[in-house]
């Protein structure tokens, strides 16, 4: 099947919407499909696609309206970001057209099972849950039980863009005022968004030594920073299914994140390095315990290891293939 693959991110935001769009085109395409990945809202240069997956509800919808509009043969499927689902639908302000898009669409796809819940019981019926599998890093880290443990030193990355959505500041806040401040660095990748994220991050770069900012960088920039870290941080107010959670867990790395959705939806409800979103002493809690406490680091990798065994390879192309063809029916 001819199948266009909508994301309104370029690649060279590295934003985790055409991450996703770029995965499931490997995917389809390994399927038999023909697929062309876009952020072009131009109809005209889909030629005879007759299938649309629209990344991003709220800035698909324009364009999944018009591609099912255009031809009564054509199949529309829209796959639900955490702006959606936990920003602009609750708020319901200007969201006329993402909800005649939803409404109208052949499928809605869900990057996690408790995404659904929140979504309007008229919706849940033709939702599917497509989950992302355990990716494959170019090199693995050593068996977590064998990692060094140096008492009083942690050193933590952060990955994600610096937006109001990540609360992108909140690793640096919590390490701002420990007297043994040195022993806790942290590295974080990502792009600032705004003017005034560059310039809060660039200020604090130059003041705080023990908070160190990359800003954008590579793919494998990034894997070697997780490879190097003791820890990653992600302490998101909004999530949908966040990549990096996968990615941290092919590296065997223990996290430490927010109480949110997006999170415990894969690492489950019992995980032990949770903290509630926005709270900086529970993050400085759990990040001084990581220091100093063997058995909790410990046990953050052994939780890591087990989880990281329900995502096998091979379960997103099936969930995936099976959205389709519930769509095209």
């Amino acid at each position: 099947m001819q199948t266009i693959l909508f994301s309104p991110k370029s690649a060279s935001s590295r934003a985790g919407n055409w991450t996703t769009a770029s995965r499931w085109k490997q995917i389809l395409e390994s399927a038999g499909h023909r697929v062309t990945l876009s952020n072009d809202p131009d109809l005209t240069r889909f030629g005879n696609a007759k299938l649309l997956i629209g990344l991003h509800a709220k800035r698909s919808a324009r364009i999944a309206i018009r591609f099912q509009r255009s031809d009564p043969d054509r199949r529309v499927m829209i796959a639900l970001t955490g702006t959606d689902v936990y920003r602009d639908l609750p708020r319901g302000r200007n969201i006329v057209t993402m909800t005649k898009a939803l409404q109208s669409c052949d499928r809605i796809i869900a990057l996690q099972p408790l995404m659904i819940d929140r979504l309007p019981a008229r919706w849940q019926p033709k939702t599917s849950v497509v989950m992302m599998d355990m990716p494959t890093p170019n090199s693995r880290l050593p068996n977590p039980t064998k990692r060094k443990f140096t008492k009083g030193t942690l050193n933590v990355c952060v990955v994600g863009h610096l937006r109001r959505e990540k609360d992108p500041f909140r690793a640096q806040l919590a390490i701002r005022k420990l007297k043994q401040h040195g022993s806790i660095k942290i590295t974080h990748a990502g792009n600032a968004l705004s003017p005034r994220y560059r310039q809060m991050a660039e200020k604090k770069n130059a003041a705080d030594p023990n908070w160190n900012w990359l800003g954008s960088v590579s793919r494998n920039r990034v894997d070697q920073l997780m490879r190097q870290s003791d820890l990653l941080v992600n302490s998101s107010i909004i999530e949908g299914a966040p990549n990096i959670l996968f990615e941290a867990m092919s590296f065997a790395l223990p996290m430490i994140v927010s109480r949110i959705d997006g999170h415990t939806a894969i690492l489950g409800t019992d995980y032990p390095g949770y903290f509630p979103a926005g709270d900086t002493d529970g993050l400085r809690r759990l990040l001084l315990r990581a220091a100093n406490e063997r058995c909790f680091r410990e046990s953050l990798c052994q939780h890591v290891r087990r989880i990281s065994k329900r995502y096998k390879r091979g379960n997103e192309k099936q969930a995936l293939l099976n959205a389709i063809k519930a769509a095209v029916v």
